[in-house]
């Protein structure tokens, strides 16, 4: 194995680590992905990094609310 392939994550253990960070995750798996971020500086880098970029992009959300539609309109008119 060359030094490039064993500093690349497999996609499947960044994918496993995203789901984690997403909280998508059973009580098994989290805690497997919780060893591995324990154990493993890559990983661990790639959960905090994901984790930030979550907290950044929810805390920069635009507040959209959605117009009430006509039909709602309709259903407070009493008949």
């Amino acid at each position: 194995m060359t030094q490039i392939s064993q500093t690349i994550m497999k996609t499947e253990t960044c994918l496993e680590i995203q789901a984690y960070v997403d909280g998508e995750l059973d009580a098994s798996r989290r805690a497997t992905v919780e060893h591995l971020c324990a154990t493993d500086p890559e990983a661990r880098q790639l959960s905090e990094g994901l984790a930030a970029l979550r907290s950044a992009v929810r805390a920069h959300e635009p507040k959209f609310q959605v117009p009430e539609t006509r039909e709602f309109y309709w259903s407070q008119i009493q008949r």
